[in-house]
């Protein structure tokens, strides 16, 4: 689960082996083992206690601005893999897997938001993409997701081993995320539907929005409604089929399944490092192998 503080004056401690967030008087004691990450929106206080265990059970704190965008995060220093594939990374924008990553993100990026508008509720209607400050209250709440989404691609990243800030797609700068930039482009549409089916289904009202100069922002009833939905635990994987034309299959996975997923895909992540498993009694396979035509030893 992820540990959202969204009322200011929370003091987050630790209690044993859990959080304990205090406000005037009341508390509630999360387990550590529960959380995966904790954000945090608004003037919150933190003891070293509980950025420790944070730290030692592999929890990553994230700082959202107002808008959402992630100005910070609290973490281990290290990164999940060896250097093997981050040198990988850099030769991506001159062969043809980086070719065929930028056409995906290319596609994905393909949203008409004139379309949208046109099926929204009459005073919700829109003209465009509007940013910090938004002008309206579907890219208000669209802005807020996109940068809840941001610190959640780039946790991927560093548990990938790769750098953040190596792009393919999006131009290098100093401190900027260009890899971050480039695979969100695959995801915005998730944010898309979760805002898009909130206006539809009469789930956000006016009072969900405060006016500031120039715009709108999204306050603490808003966030709440925004990030519950968001957090939505959703059993669905996507297999690529590159052989295919990069051919992507939707499909639904039970939690026996995710585990054993998680599992190959770790194992898929030594092999990428150098390392091979033992062969079958054939000599000529790898144990579980179902693509031998295709391996380098």
């Amino acid at each position: 689960m992820k540990l959202v503080v969204n009322s200011e004056g929370v003091y987050l401690t630790k209690v044993g082996e859990c959080f304990c967030l205090k406000k005037e008087g009341q508390k509630q004691e999360i387990a550590a083992k529960k959380v995966e990450q904790i954000i945090i929106t608004t003037s919150t206080a933190l003891s070293t206690d509980a950025i420790e265990l944070a730290i030692e059970n592999n929890i990553d704190i994230v700082f959202l601005k107002k808008y959402g965008k992630p100005f910070g995060r609290v973490w281990h220093s290290k990164v999940g893999s060896i250097s093997t594939i981050r040198k990988r990374q850099l030769n991506l924008d001159s062969n043809k897997m980086g070719t065929i990553l930028v056409k995906e993100f290319l596609t994905q990026k393909m949203i008409y938001f004139s379309r949208l508008s046109d099926l929204m509720p009459e005073k919700y209607k829109f003209n465009g993409r509007s940013k910090n400050p938004a002008k309206d209250e579907f890219n208000c709440m669209l802005n807020y997701g996109y940068g809840i989404m941001y610190s959640n691609v780039e946790r991927a990243c560093i548990l990938a081993g790769l750098d953040p800030y190596i792009g393919i797609m999006h131009v290098d700068n100093y401190n900027r995320q260009a890899f971050v930039f480039d695979l969100i482009e695959m995801y915005r549409i998730y944010i898309d539907k979760i805002v898009f089916k909130l206006f539809t289904t009469k789930k956000v009202k006016k009072e969900h929005f405060d006016k500031v100069e120039g715009g709108l922002y999204l306050n603490k009833a808003g966030k709440e409604i925004l990030i519950s939905k968001y957090n939505c635990k959703v059993n669905k994987c996507f297999l690529v089929y590159t052989r295919s034309s990069n051919l992507i299959k939707e499909f639904n996975v039970e939690e026996k399944e995710l585990k054993k997923l998680k599992k190959d895909i770790r194992d898929y992540f030594k092999v990428m490092e150098g390392y091979f498993p033992k062969a079958t009694s054939s000599k000529a396979r790898c144990i579980d192998c179902c693509y031998r035509n295709i391996c380098i030893k």
